[in-house]
């Protein structure tokens, strides 16, 4: 879907307990009924309800019968970032406050959450420290994309060529981009030396000296090993789906969590595919003239198999 079309979405600014906002993003189908799920959607490190695969998702949920609810980052979406702080992959308290908000907002609907690459990070981590409210708020969770163990993730980034040179320093980009953008509201924190940021030539060199220090990590390792979820799987209360390509840069095969999903009475399935990279699942001989692939399907799909389930299974 190209970036010129807009999905014409009701939005909320959401006003966060320090001080902060984001953006709250809801579509719902044209006829809905008091079975249509809540589909609370956490996207990836720089995206936002009009990215095109956040788009494309949406479309999904919607032809699905579900109602769509698009977390847009702090800072993200054309919300202005009203405090020092913006986000990161090891931080939940924004979707944790959201979800509260779905709760009484919906009190009776059913809702499920979906997480996208660093959002589906997040999304573990609430679910797997607050496994007892996480049952509370949803019924089942899908992770796309997720970056199981962001150590082998980072390292994976910087292998050469492609992932060193190409997608490495496009994602560097991208944040540095979102940091400049927010430099004279950012800056008054002690703990960030912009000269150290704006110098940066790759991820880990800015987790280091930007998304560390802002949450209280020591270094960028610090800060991985408390985004990585691989110990906390067998926490998840309630049914997890994640789906994963093996050739993911960001999270390949090798780092995938196989035996967590293995593991007997456990409420997490995974589900590979051989191709697919990151967020891309693309089809076809002439993909770029699909308007939906493999993960628009797959979501369509379970928004409907959580709708059609029996309330006393989920």
């Amino acid at each position: 879907m190209p970036d010129s079309h807009l999905l014409p979405y009701v939005r909320e600014v959401f006003n966060l307990k320090d001080g902060g906002a984001l953006g709250l993003d809801f579509l719902f189908p044209e006829h809905y009924d008091d079975e249509s799920v809540v589909v609370y959607i956490l996207p990836g490190l720089t995206s936002h309800s009009q990215t095109c695969y956040v788009k494309t998702l949406v479309l999904s949920i919607i032809s699905a019968g579900g109602i769509a609810v698009v977390h847009n980052h702090r800072g993200l979406g054309g919300v202005p970032l009203k405090n020092a702080r913006l986000y990161s992959a090891s931080n939940f308290d924004d979707a944790r406050e959201v979800a509260g908000y779905l709760n009484q907002r919906f009190p009776l609907r059913r809702k499920i959450v979906i997480g996208t690459s660093m959002g589906a990070m997040v999304m573990s981590k609430y679910l797997a420290t607050h496994p007892e409210e996480g049952k509370r708020s949803f019924v089942a969770a899908l992770a796309i994309s997720s970056i199981w163990d962001a150590i082998k993730g980072i390292e994976s980034l910087e292998k050469p060529f492609i992932n060193r040179y190409i997608i490495n320093s496009a994602i560097t980009q991208n944040v540095l981009e979102i940091a400049v953008k927010y430099k004279e509201t950012i800056q008054v924190r002690d703990c960030i030396d912009y000269k150290k940021v704006l110098n940066c030539s790759n991820v880990r060199d800015f987790d280091a000296f930007f998304t560390a220090p802002s949450f209280g990590h020591k270094s960028a390792e610090d800060y991985y090993r408390d985004a990585t979820t691989l110990d906390t799987i067998s926490n998840f209360s309630i049914p997890v789906f994640a789906l994963n390509a093996e050739d993911d840069p960001f999270s390949p095969g090798y780092a995938l969590p196989i035996s967590q999903a293995e593991a007997a009475g456990s409420n997490f399935a995974l589900i590979t595919t051989t191709r697919g990279g990151h967020l891309g699942y693309l089809e076809g001989v002439f993909p770029l003239r699909r308007t939906t692939h493999f993960m628009e399907r797959f979501v369509a799909e379970f928004v409907r198999a959580i709708q059609q389930s029996d309330k006393a299974f989920l």
